[in-house]
């Protein structure tokens, strides 16, 4: 039952996104996955999440304290292992 109320959410949604149209035609009923809305929204989606990233990595870069050296800014506290001491 879980798994079939999960295909008609799965469904809706995809008809609400554009995705998946139905044709009524004369004693015919069809179900179309328009694959181009589909590839220019995931598209869109990927070039969205791209220039968030270069601004994200731009914004970093700008930041006085962001050294980019691949040490921490953090002090290491000295060892205090007897087996190091004399």
């Amino acid at each position: 039952m879980r798994a079939l109320i999960g295909i008609i959410i799965v469904v809706v949604v995809l008809a609400l996104l554009g995705w998946i149209t139905l044709n009524y035609r004369e004693g015919q009923t069809s179900i179309n996955f328009e694959t181009e809305k589909a590839r220019q929204d995931v598209d869109a989606a990927i070039d969205s999440v791209d220039r968030a990233a270069d601004e994200l990595a731009e914004e970093r870069l700008q930041d006085d304290g962001f050294r980019d050296d691949g040490f921490d800014d953090q002090p290491v506290a000295p060892a205090t292992d007897s087996t190091l001491t004399p």
